[in-house]
């Protein structure tokens, strides 16, 4: 037997309270996220490259300190490049060799001088995004003050 009549109305008296919170705590933790990106009129040198820039990005971020578990090296993404890209008939003019990446930074402090570092690689960056490690226990800290908030309103 629902409570509701059609249309999401109560079908018997009812009284509807809303609560209410906010949780402000600073981040400790950033994710970063980028490409590496190697071109080549030659296919095959734009593919060599693209290993060599990964061992060199993967050592910078173990000269870090930062944990395998934090570092993703993604998939090898490869695309011709054309003289005019508009045109589907157009001329293959070189290759393109593409490698992703995602970094968790715990470690706040290296944050910085890691940014300038890695864009000395010649990475471009595709988001950073700021969270916390604690993400569930603030989300259930809102919850039980949004329901206290709820209960205080209905007093």
């Amino acid at each position: 037997m629902s409570a509701f009549a059609d249309g999401g109305l109560p079908s018997q008296p009812s009284i509807y309270v809303e609560g209410t919170a906010s949780v402000e705590k600073a981040a400790d933790i950033v994710t970063l996220e980028y490409d590496f990106t190697a071109s080549n009129p030659n296919q095959a040198k734009a593919n060599q490259e693209t290993p060599a820039k990964a061992a060199q990005i993967l050592s910078l971020l173990n000269e870090r300190k930062i944990p395998e578990r934090d570092v993703i090296a993604q998939d090898v993404r490869s695309a011709p490049i054309y003289d005019d890209p508009q045109n589907r008939h157009a001329k293959i003019i070189g290759h393109s060799v593409t490698r992703s990446f995602q970094v968790k930074l715990r470690d706040l402090g290296l944050f910085a001088k890691l940014i300038d570092d890695l864009f000395a690689t010649g990475v471009a960056f595709t988001r950073v995004a700021t969270g916390l490690t604690i993400e569930t226990e603030a989300h259930h800290e809102m919850w039980a003050k949004a329901l206290t908030n709820a209960r205080d309103s209905a007093g």
